[in-house]
């Protein structure tokens, strides 16, 4: 069964990305997760079926599904690399 796209997505899901002001993650997040859950649809919910369409493995569409299943956790941005750097410059 041939996966079929709606017209341009891709031109939907960047007008949606700049308009909403998503990071580029955020924009490849929710693009996948429209694609996957359209390949699900046409797949009549086989995993398998996905990752046949989508041409990867059963393991990575579980995996994808799992993650997408998360809610995401952003991670903030850490400055220890900063802070251990000074500190040895100090004991220099």
């Amino acid at each position: 069964m041939p996966f079929e796209l709606v017209a341009d997505p891709f031109d939907a899901a960047a007008a949606e990305a700049l308009s909403k002001g998503l990071s580029y993650l955020d924009a490849v997040r929710r693009f996948e997760r429209h694609l996957l859950e359209g390949a699900l649809v046409q797949a009549d919910g086989s995993k398998e079926s996905v990752g046949e369409m989508l041409h990867v493995s059963r393991a990575t569409i579980y995996r994808k599904y799992q993650r997408l299943a998360r809610p995401v956790q952003r991670k903030e941005p850490s400055h220890d690399h900063m802070q251990k750097g000074r500190l040895n410059r100090a004991r220099n």
